[in-house]
C-alpha cells in the first residue's frame, strides 16, 4: 500500500515565520534596552503622573467595550450575547499575545460558534469585515497625521496607495452589503475565479468578509457601525496620548493618532508573540519624530505595551482556562455543525 504523501511546506513555513518573528522581536527589545540605562528607566517610572494613567482607563475601557458592541452589529438579529462576544475577543487577544501567526482569530470564531447559533464561516466573515474596516481607519489616520511631522517620505506614497485600495475595498463591501443575494452573485463569481491564483489569501479574506456584511444592508446599522469605528480609533489615539503624557513628555494630541496608525499597521504583520520588541521599537521610533528623549520614550513604550496587552491577555487566558475544554474539543474535531453558505 503506497504511503500517503505529506506536504510539509505549510508547517515548515509557519515554523520559520515563528522563529523569524521571535528573533526579530527579541532583537529589537534587547537593542532598545541596551541603549538606555537602568537608572534612567527607574527615574522615568518613579515620576509617572498617575492622574493621566487613571484618566487613561476611560478610553481603554471605552475602546474595548465599543469593539464588542460594534462586532455584535455584524451578526444582526442573530447576534450572540454581549458577554459571549466579550469572552471571544478576550480569548482571541490572549491567544494572539502568547502564540504567533494570528491564531487568536480562529479561536475567537470557535468560541462564538460553540456558544451561539452562529456558524464558523459567518463568525470568520465578521472578523474579516472588522479587520478590513480597521485597516482602512488606520491608514486614513496615517494619511492625515503623517504630514504633521517629518515622517519618512519613502513611506508616505505607499501608505496613500494602500490606503486608497483599502478604502475602495471597504466601499465595495458596503455596496455588496446593500445588495440582495442574487444581485451580489457577481462578487462570489469573481472571488471563485481568483481563489487558485497568488491572490488566494486576499480573495479568501474578501470571501469571508462577504458573509459578515449581511447585517449592514440596513443603512441604520451601517451608520452605527461606522460611528462606532470612529469612536474606537479616536478613543484609542487619546489613550496613547495620555500614556505618553503620564511620563511628562510634551507631545501634541496628534502624536496619539500617529502612534495609533504606526503601531497598529505594524501589528498587522505577524511577528513575535505579543509583538514583543516590535511594538516597543515602533513606539520609540515614532516618538523620536517629536524630539522625545530616548530614555523616557522607552519607558513610555514599555508601559503602553503592558497596559495594552497584559490586562486583556490575563482575562482571556483565565476564560480559556475555565471554559476552554469545549474549545479544545472543537478545534480537534474541526466542526460538527453544518456551515452557512458564503453569502445569502
Amino acid at each position: 500500500m503506497p504511503l500517503k504523501e505529506t506536504n510539509l511546506t505549510g508547517p515548515l513555513a509557519r515554523a520559520l515565520a515563528l522563529v523569524a518573528g521571535l528573533v526579530l522581536g527579541v532583537g529589537l527589545l534587547v537593542l532598545l534596552l541596551r541603549t538606555v540605562s537602568g537608572d534612567v528607566l527607574a527615574s522615568a517610572f518613579a515620576h509617572v503622573d498617575y492622574t493621566y494613567l487613571l484618566i487613561a482607563l476611560v478610553p481603554f475601557l471605552l475602546t474595548f467595550g465599543i469593539k464588542v458592541t460594534r462586532w455584535g452589529l455584524l451578526f444582526g438579529q442573530d447576534s450572540p450575547t454581549w458577554w459571549t462576544l466579550f469572552g471571544a475577543i478576550s480569548v482571541g487577544y490572549g491567544v494572539n499575545t502568547v502564540l504567533p501567526l494570528r491564531l487568536g482569530e480562529v479561536v475567537t470564531a470557535y468560541w462564538v460558534r460553540d456558544r451561539s447559533r452562529v456558524g464558523m464561516a459567518r463568525a470568520l466573515g465578521t472578523i474579516a469585515v472588522e479587520r478590513i474596516t480597521d485597516g482602512v481607519a488606520v491608514l486614513l489616520i496615517l494619511v492625515v497625521f503623517a504630514p504633521t511631522v517629518a515622517f519618512p517620505r519613502a513611506l508616505v506614497a505607499p501608505t496613500i496607495v494602500v490606503g486608497g485600495l483599502m478604502v475602495a475595498g471597504l466601499a465595495a463591501l458596503v455596496v455588496v452589503a446593500l445588495m440582495s443575494a442574487p444581485e451580489a452573485g457577481w462578487a462570489q463569481r469573481i472571488i471563485a475565479r481568483f481563489r487558485e491564483t497568488p491572490l488566494r489569501v486576499v480573495v479568501e479574506m474578501l470571501g469571508q468578509a462577504l458573509t459578515g456584511v449581511r447585517a449592514l444592508r440596513d443603512p441604520g446599522a451601517l451608520s452605527l457601525y461606522l460611528a462606532y469605528t470612529v469612536i474606537i480609533w479616536v478613543s484609542n489615539s487619546v489613550l496613547f496620548w495620555l500614556l505618553v503624557r503620564a511620563f511628562h513628555l510634551d507631545v501634541p494630541l496628534s502624536a496619539g493618532f500617529l502612534l495609533t496608525g504606526v503601531l497598529f499597521l505594524g501589528m498587522a504583520v505577524p511577528s513575535s508573540p505579543g509583538y514583543l520588541g516590535v511594538f516597543d521599537y515602533l513606539m520609540v521610533l515614532t516618538l523620536s519624530l517629536y524630539d522625545v528623549r530616548h530614555g523616557p520614550a522607552v519607558a513610555a513604550a514599555l508601559a503602553a505595551h503592558f497596559i495594552n496587552f497584559v490586562p486583556v491577555t490575563v482575562v482571556g487566558l483565565l476564560l480559556l482556562a475555565r471554559h476552554g475544554e469545549t474549545l479544545v474539543l472543537s478545534l480537534a474535531s474541526r466542526s460538527s455543525r453544518p456551515e452557512e453558505r458564503p453569502y445569502s
